[in-house]
C-alpha cells in the first residue's frame, strides 16, 4: 500500500511538474507568436515602403526619360541655331567683300576718270 503512495505521489509530482512545463511552454509559444505577428507588421510596412520608394524611382525615371527627349530636342534646336549663326556669319562675311569690292571698284572708276580727264586736257 505504500509503495501504490508512493507511485501515486510520483505520478502526481510528475503531472504537476507536466502542467507546469506545458503552461511554460503555453506562455512562450504566445509570447513567440505575438512577436511574430510584431516582426510580420514590421517587415509589411517595410514593404509597403519600398514599394512606395519603387513606384517613386519609376516616376523619375519617366521624368528622366522626359528630361533625355527634351535635352536631345534642345540639342538639335542649338545645332539649327550655330548652324543658323554660321550661315549668318558667312553672309555678312560675305557682305562685306562685295561692300569692299563695290568701293575698290568706285574707287578704281574715280582713279580711271581722273587720268581720262588728265589725258583729254593734255
Amino acid at each position: 500500500l505504500q509503495r501504490h503512495d508512493q507511485l501515486s505521489q510520483r505520478v502526481r509530482d510528475s503531472a504537476v511538474e507536466a502542467t507546469v512545463k506545458l503552461s511554460s511552454l503555453e506562455s512562450h509559444a504566445l509570447a513567440t507568436t505575438e512577436r511574430f505577428a510584431q516582426v510580420e507588421s514590421r517587415l509589411a510596412e517595410e514593404i509597403d515602403g519600398m514599394a512606395s520608394k519603387v513606384r517613386d524611382v519609376a516616376k523619375l525615371g519617366s521624368a528622366l526619360d522626359g528630361v533625355s527627349s527634351s535635352q536631345l530636342g534642345l540639342r538639335k534646336e542649338v545645332e539649327a541655331l550655330r548652324e543658323s549663326i554660321a550661315q549668318a556669319d558667312l553672309e555678312r562675311q560675305v557682305a562685306m567683300v562685295r561692300d569692299a569690292a563695290a568701293q575698290h571698284h568706285t574707287s578704281l572708276a574715280g582713279g580711271l576718270r581722273t587720268l581720262a580727264g588728265d589725258v583729254q586736257v593734255s
